[in-house]
């Protein structure tokens, strides 16, 4: 694993490897897990480490397994630490963490904390993440499984700044694209590093998250939507909808997970309706974030987490480029399913409650297609967000935008062909694009 993390960091740049053993192989000094702080040696270190470092990208410094001086040094020279731990045994910290790391708080200023937790081979899914997390102070937190290329070239991209962010925007049933968007990224050799969405865009980002294929992703986005989360009408006194099937939908589209379990770091956005603030979801039950990301407002009851309504994301931030930008440090690509032109009335205007009603019960008549009063909210919605959209398409390394003009907001039956239409949209559109690889 050490050799294969040296060879694809060195893709991006100079790589100078050292350890205790390295440094005696070089010739620079020998024995230094015994010599102690004061030793002359070290001043030839400090020497040659300021000819070498400059002549490299990267200068990554390997630990001894013990708190010896070479430890101690490695840690206070470096800006940024990464903890690999086994995540099958205990999550309690080890010996250096307690004696060195907590010891040198002042570094932690400097340097930043991640954590790599290495899986068997077999693991289907990360677990108790959280018990990891919550006895140290990080930056960040990655999954590696062991005989597993991408999950370490996807960690070596993060931390070199190299990382590819995938931010999935709202858009009801076209949200499906997102499905075939992600099968064309894939099939491109395009790789998908983070990925976080809101509204529709947060279940399918979660589904990526989880490590599903295109056809997983349809199968049970069909199942959920055969529950008809949409159709079950209640006295409209909080919301039109109520939330148990879609609750339970939920929770049927992402299963059990926490976000901390998931293979790629992901995150959803919603919006806090006590304080009027975004919020963004990643830690926590993974159906909840989503639960909280759709909740269309009038639609759908908001979901109560403590004291505080949260609503569909798209209030705010219905494509969540910048949030990536923030999180990421690498290229962002943004694949918004809204359409600029929608909802249109018959030139006559709108017609009385009864006239649609006849319309759609008396055979033989011309069928008058008029927007209903879910679309209605709903394209309310992601107008409400329409110009913070306009500034992420601009600072975006890549905008997808695939034609979702056929496709209706709740036409969520057409998930083949919404699917497809993503797909066959992204092979074109991405085919010329590549995420920067190599540094000049």
């Amino acid at each position: 694993m050490s050799k294969r993390f040296r060879k694809d960091l060195s893709t991006f740049g100079p790589t100078l490897y050292l350890s205790a053993q390295e440094l005696s192989t070089l010739g620079v000094m020998h024995n230094v897990a015994r010599l102690p702080d004061s030793h002359p040696q070290w001043l030839r270190f400090t020497s040659w480490m300021e000819d070498e470092g400059p002549r490299h990208a990267y200068v990554v410094l390997e630990t001894d397994a013990t708190l010896t001086p070479w430890t101690r040094r490695a840690v206070r020279l470096a800006d940024h630490i990464v903890l690999v731990g086994d995540a099958t045994a205990t999550p309690e910290p080890g010996r250096i963490e307690v004696g060195l790391l907590a010891a040198h708080d002042h570094d932690r200023v400097r340097a930043r904390h991640s954590l790599v937790l290495v899986h068997p081979e077999a693991t289907r899914l990360p677990s108790g993440t959280q018990a990891w997390l919550s006895r140290r102070q990080l930056d960040s937190y990655h999954h590696v499984r062991l005989g597993d290329p991408e999950d370490l070239a996807r960690f070596v991209r993060i931390l070199s700044g190299r990382a590819v962010g995938l931010a999935l925007g709202g858009g009801g049933a076209r949200g499906y694209a997102h499905i075939g968007v992600v099968a064309a990224l894939r099939e491109l050799g395009i790789p998908i590093d983070m990925v976080g969405g809101t509204s529709m865009g947060s279940v399918i980002a979660a589904q990526v998250a989880l490590g599903l294929s295109r056809e997983e992703m349809i199968d049970l986005n069909l199942q959920v939507m055969r529950r008809k989360p949409f159709a079950q009408y209640t006295v409209p006194m909080v919301a039109l909808l109520n939330a148990k099937r879609l609750q339970d939908g939920m929770q049927m589209a992402v299963g059990d997970s926490r976000i901390e379990d998931l293979w790629i770091n992901y995150f959803a956005v919603s919006t806090n309706l006590t304080t009027t603030e975004m919020v963004v979801h990643d830690r926590g039950p993974l159906w909840e974030s989503v639960r909280a990301s759709v909740s269309l407002p009038g639609i759908l009851p908001p979901f109560v987490r403590g004291m505080h309504l949260l609503v569909d994301g798209g209030v705010i931030n219905n494509l969540p480029g910048d949030v990536m930008r923030q999180r990421g440090g690498g290229s962002v690509i943004v694949v918004n399913v809204s359409s600029a032109d929608d909802l249109r009335f018959p030139p006559s205007g709108i017609p009385s409650e009864w006239e649609i009603f006849w319309n759609k019960v008396l055979p033989f008549t011309q069928l008058v297609k008029v927007p209903r009063i879910m679309g209605i909210l709903m394209r309310t919605l992601l107008l409400a967000s329409a110009n913070r959209t306009a500034l992420v398409e601009r600072d975006a390394d890549l905008v997808l935008k695939p034609p979702m003009d056929a496709y209706g907001l709740l036409e969520f039956e057409k998930i083949h062909a919404i699917a497809e239409a993503g797909y066959r949209y992204t092979l074109e559109a991405a085919s010329r694009w590549s995420a920067p690889r190599a540094v000049a």
